[in-house]
């Protein structure tokens, strides 16, 4: 499998100690080029030394240039948890850490490490990989807030371990996502539940996805109604005749795939709020 990548010119062997040089590395990530799992793990230490920027851009490494990514990172600095919890953890819910490394100012005392998950496909889609990538943070309180960012380079590291080559399934990352970021309104990390909700009806070989469509939870006159709210002023008197919304607003006890498919529905409209998150958890227990 090829990652479509982009990559600095030159090598870089320490950690920059300016924000000028920080500048400097920046604008030269300006390789676009495709790798295999072996050549990421490669340039994360020594003695290929790429900075990486995980994603397919048109032009410059910004947000409005993305084009898809398939390669996603985690970074942790507080030293508070291991390379073998995080992956660990993972692995419980049923997602393979491929690569891990330790960066450039970690020690034995103070462990400061980055893992890499790689997906069967790239996602193409922003808010898909957007999703993807807040959720992996928030489902993960020790790591780096900064990696929810679409345009984030990432340094090379000491020591790099390439510790599976099996790629991750979309629909199964983004699942554990998303329950990233709902459990972050609760503060805490939840215990994943192995389900096969169909969050999205149509995630295609190129990454794209449409809104969840699914006759248990939605017909089609009610999955148009929520779309055409998709980042307008949410109308929630509207929204009461979708009657999924209407009996969890009513106290009417929903299912696992009911609730995860009316919040992912509503997260992908821009309106699912803390308050209803608050509500799911409140009426739920």
């Amino acid at each position: 499998m090829i990652f479509n990548v982009t990559i600095s010119s030159k090598r870089v062997t320490e950690k920059p100690k300016t924000n000028y040089e920080y500048g400097k590395i920046r604008n030269d990530i300006n390789i676009h080029t495709g790798v295999t799992m072996c050549e990421t793990c490669m340039f994360s230490s020594p003695s290929h030394s790429r900075v990486v920027a995980p994603g397919r851009f048109n032009g410059a490494v910004c947000n409005e240039n993305w084009v898809g990514q398939q390669l996603f990172y985690l970074d942790f600095d507080d030293g508070k948890i291991s390379p073998e919890q995080v992956i660990s953890a993972l692995k419980e819910a049923g997602i393979s850490a491929n690569i891990w490394y330790e960066t450039f100012s970690s020690t034995p005392n103070h462990n400061r490490f980055r893992i890499v998950i790689a997906l069967n496909k790239e996602i193409t889609d922003f808010e898909l990989a957007q999703q993807i990538r807040s959720g992996l943070v928030d489902a993960f309180p020790n790591s780096d807030k900064k990696c929810k960012d679409a345009a984030r380079f990432y340094l090379p590291g000491s020591n790099s371990y390439l510790i599976n080559s099996e790629l991750n399934n979309i629909q199964k990352v983004f699942e554990f996502a998303t329950i990233g970021t709902i459990s972050k309104l609760k503060g805490r990390i939840s215990k994943m539940e192995q389900k096969t909700v169909p969050l999205y009806s149509n995630i295609s070989d190129t990454g794209n996805c449409s809104l969840f469509k699914n006759s248990s939870i939605l017909d089609p006159e009610e999955y148009n109604l929520l779309l055409m709210q998709r980042n307008n002023p949410f109308n929630w008197e509207e929204a009461k005749k979708i009657k999924v919304l209407n009996d969890f607003l009513n106290g009417v006890w929903l299912d696992y795939d009911s609730l995860f498919g009316l919040a992912t529905n509503l997260n992908y409209t821009g309106n699912l709020s803390s308050s209803f998150i608050f509500m799911v958890f409140g009426i739920n227990k």
